[in-house]
C-alpha cells in the first residue's frame, strides 16, 4: 500500500487518500474516523470532534468490519441537526454550554423515559 497523500484544503486543514478511504488532519493532529469519499473527508471538519468520535464509533459497530466508514450522509445528518439546534432557543450559549455537560447515558435515560411517558415519536 502507498503511503498516505495530503491535499491541502486551506486554512491548515488537508485530506488525505489511503487506499480506499480517505482521513483528515486540521494541522495540530489527526481527526477521528475514516471517510467513504473525498467529499464525505471535506465535510467532516464541519461536525465537530467529539461528534466524529460517536460516528466512528456507529460505524464501527453498525458496518461490515472491511469497511468501518464514515459516510457522508450520516455526516449530512448531524450537520441538519446542529443546524436546527442551533437556530432554535437550543442553540444559545447557555444551552450549549449546559448540553455539553450532558452524557450520552443521561440523554439515553431521558429518552427513554420520555417514550415511557407518551413520547411515541422519540
Amino acid at each position: 500500500m502507498t503511503a498516505p497523500r495530503p491535499e491541502d484544503i486551506g486554512d491548515g486543514r488537508q485530506v488525505w487518500a489511503h487506499g480506499d478511504v480517505w482521513l483528515i488532519s486540521d494541522g495540530g493532529g489527526w481527526l477521528p474516523g475514516a471517510y467513504d469519499t473525498r467529499e464525505a473527508a471535506v465535510l467532516a471538519f464541519d461536525v465537530p470532534p467529539a461528534q466524529l468520535v460517536r460516528l466512528r464509533d456507529r460505524a464501527h459497530a453498525e458496518a461490515d468490519p472491511a469497511r468501518q466508514v464514515i459516510t457522508t450522509t450520516m455526516l449530512e445528518a448531524v450537520i441538519r441537526t446542529n443546524d436546527l439546534i442551533e437556530a432554535s432557543s437550543l442553540g444559545t450559549p447557555d444551552a450549549v454550554a449546559m448540553r455539553a455537560q450532558v452524557t450520552d447515558e443521561q440523554a439515553r435515560r431521558v429518552v427513554e423515559r420520555a417514550k415511557e411517558i407518551g413520547g411515541e415519536e422519540l
